[in-house]
């Protein structure tokens, strides 16, 4: 008895002498610090029908410099500096871009080997410079029209969630140009799924490991309320989430895979190529029916590029892509594959397509484009900017004479 109640004594002490220090330090670096400094690492948060939505506090409270990169969302929840009003003037041409985080313009903080690049800011993204553009021409023709370019790119997304996404918030937002720039997340891959249900971190693996109490994904939950206070929680909610990711999400990501050879590689992909031919389908139908333009790029990837015309810079990151699945060199030959088809597969459900997943060029030598193996710096933002400026540019004129025309029949 005396040494049960001596062993109960030393466990009773030493978890109130543990329990002391532990709430001393979060007295100390938690509950006195600034929350508000702390609160905004993380850019996205799980939606409740997509596998993500923008965090709009994301930055709030930073440095100036950090600001520049973080605090990038607005209300409505776009990567865009200035809130979007539902109603649009009559002399305003709305275009939405929608991509996952090539378009968004992830960088790669926390990832040494990448430089920790920060995400991009809301004037070097793609979207800006395409919207800089085109206002630009449109002033020196001296077209009293003024263009939006509005980002609404999420990471990790693809056709299916552009889908839910469109129906659920663009079209309430009068678009008259809808463009999607997709690539990695959506056309590399051999074996056929169901976006909808097997995506990784969609909200139906969530559900079920809600329910099932899985340990990560409680521990993930658990260590993204105390994110907001502390920095040890916030990168302790990462690695437990890319632990429920690898261990207990009920169904596989596996965009990925690739097959051993490429023996009956087209008859392989007809069947993948199913799967977002229908949901590309649908998007097109339903901007249509908003009376809006659609149109589809692929997107940046480095293994696409010939490497006689990447800068040093380049090279090494090759090097570094190369390291992983993503830019072996059955991969790339995948991708060489998978581009010479696309064009007569978005030809078959009438969706304008455009290539300018290659940005390296003899003049670009001295200056880096690539992030990682498919994220852009602003210099490449702005070189696939302007790929993508004519078929976009092309587009507002058609919409600029269809009003006038109208206006003219008014009068």
């Amino acid at each position: 008895m005396r040494k049960f109640l001596a062993r109960l004594l030393l466990f009773v002490v030493s978890v109130v002498v543990f329990g002391g220090l532990a709430l001393y330090k979060i007295e100390t670096d938690v509950i006195k610090s600034n929350p508000s400094e702390l609160l905004v690492q993380t850019a996205v948060i799980p939606a409740e029908w997509l596998p993500h939505k923008l965090n709009p506090t994301y930055g709030y409270g930073g440095s100036p410099e950090s600001l520049k990169h973080h605090q990038t969302h607005n209300a409505q929840g776009f990567k865009y500096p200035i809130p979007v009003a539902k109603e649009k003037g009559k002399k305003v041409i709305r275009i939405f871009g929608m991509g996952g985080s090539t378009l968004y313009g992830w960088g790669a903080e926390g990832l040494k080997e990448y430089d920790n690049h920060p995400h991009l800011a809301n004037d070097e993204t793609i979207t800006y410079f395409i919207e800089k553009k085109i206002n630009d021409a449109l002033r020196d023709k001296g077209v009293d029209f003024t263009v939006e370019v509005i980002n609404a790119a999420v990471i990790d997304y693809n056709s299916a969630f552009h889908l839910v996404y469109y129906n659920q918030t663009i079209t309430e937002y009068n678009p008259d140009i809808v463009f999607f720039l997709d690539g990695n997340n959506e056309f590399f891959g051999i074996t056929p799924w169901n976006t909808f249900s097997g995506y990784k971190n969609s909200s139906v693996n969530i559900i079920e490991s809600f329910n099932d109490r899985k340990p990560y994904f409680t521990l993930y939950v658990a260590a993204r309320y105390l994110a907001k206070f502390s920095n040890y929680f916030n990168g302790l909610q990462y690695k437990a989430l890319s632990a429920w990711l690898s261990q207990e999400a009920p169904t596989i990501n596996k965009i990925y895979e690739l097959p051993e050879n490429f023996d009956g590689f087209d008859e392989s992909y007809d069947i993948r190529a199913k799967s977002f031919l229908r949901t590309y389908a649908q998007l097109k139908a339903a901007i249509e029916f908003d009376h809006a333009k659609p149109v589809l790029f692929l997107g940046p990837q480095l293994v696409n590029e010939d490497t006689a015309k990447l800068s040093p810079k380049d090279t090494q990151i090759l090097a570094e892509v190369q390291k992983s699945m993503l830019g072996t060199a059955m991969r790339g030959e995948f991708m060489h594959r998978v581009r010479a088809r696309l064009p007569r597969d978005f030809a078959s459900i009438g969706l304008p397509y455009y290539d300018v997943s290659e940005l390296a060029a003899p003049e670009n030598m001295d200056k880096r484009l690539y992030i990682d193996y498919t994220h852009v710096t602003p210099v490449g933002a702005e070189i696939i900017a302007r790929k993508m400026y004519g078929p976009l540019y092309e587009r507002v004129m058609d919409i600029v004479k269809e009003r006038s025309t109208k206006v003219d029949a008014v009068q």
